[in-house]
């Protein structure tokens, strides 16, 4: 009775008891279980070692562990426990498939009554899966989520990731539907990208900060945002386009040159001082190393 008192905590009496590290070791706790003739326990002290395992990074060790907890015996917030549990162990083997099976569970639709700590680490785990997954807005949508419940260091670490993912959508998902702060974050990529020269770009970003003034993003700004707000600062004076004249790529080349050179006269036409261009045969270079230099 002690040692299941050290290692569970309770957000509510329906949802049940939620595993945690406990003062044991992990044959301690399988032990306890197999001894146990209560299965809710026996379940709950599994599950706390499968949890350890996890800890200790013994993956083979913990998704062994996991297999042995039959999900019907355990409470709500002990099934999103196991459930985010299962998805992180699938992800250590790069199976967002699987994982993103575990997170589809029924009993994810209490995840928002469990303690902050198991929210941020379920959001976390389901956004990977969903950005392995090719679901780039989904995955932003989580992270989003699981902002409120973040300070410090990881409340920017977040900030970034959401940013990335934001910032990969094409222009035509970047339309919000909501005025919330999702759609904060990608009416400023839209900003940005609707934007053409460096500081376009710059001007819209300003604009949108004064405009969202509370948003996370206005407050900090992410830091490729900041590389951007530097390079406003020294414009640019010289490109050197590097395409290759021989070769089987050569027809593809001559089109993103003409490409490239229709855009630059477009904005010498727009009243723009575009950077001057300068071409090099990309075919003939042995080391790109040594031509930077």
């Amino acid at each position: 009775a002690a040692l299941l008192a050290a290692c569970a905590s309770s957000p509510s009496s329906s949802l049940g008891e939620l595993p945690r590290t406990p003062d044991a070791s992990l044959e301690q706790l399988l032990q306890q279980a197999s001894e146990t003739t209560n299965p809710e326990k026996a379940a709950l002290l599994r599950l706390s070692a499968a949890d350890l395992a996890q800890r200790q990074q013994n993956t083979a060790r913990a998704a062994q562990i996991l297999a042995l907890v039959p999900m019907d015996q355990l409470k709500p917030a002990q099934q999103v426990f196991a459930s985010t549990l299962a998805a992180e162990l699938a992800m250590s083997r790069n199976d967002h498939k699987s994982a993103l099976a575990a997170l589809n569970h029924p009993s994810l639709s209490i995840l928002g009554q469990l303690p902050a700590d198991l929210q941020v680490r379920t959001h976390t785990v389901h956004a990977l899966a969903l950005e392995a997954d090719g679901q780039t807005l989904a995955a932003a949508r989580e992270r989003t989520a699981m902002s409120p419940n973040l300070t410090g260091d990881a409340a920017n670490s977040n900030n970034e990731a959401i940013w990335a993912l934001v910032a990969a959508l094409p222009v035509d998902q970047l339309h919000a539907q909501n005025n919330d702060v999702l759609g904060g974050w990608m009416s400023l990529a839209l900003a940005v990208k609707s934007a053409g020269t460096l500081q376009d770009q710059q001007n819209a970003i300003d604009q949108w900060r004064a405009q969202n003034p509370a948003h996370p993003a206005a407050i900090q700004l992410p830091a490729p945002l900041i590389k951007l707000k530097e390079l406003a600062s020294q414009p640019l004076t010289k490109i050197a386009l590097l395409l290759p004249q021989d070769g089987q790529l050569a027809s593809v080349s001559k089109a993103l040159r003409d490409g490239f050179m229709a855009a630059h006269y477009q904005a010498q036409q727009a009243g723009q001082n575009p950077p001057s261009i300068q071409f090099y045969d990309s075919s003939r270079l042995t080391s790109l190393d040594d031509f930077y230099r």
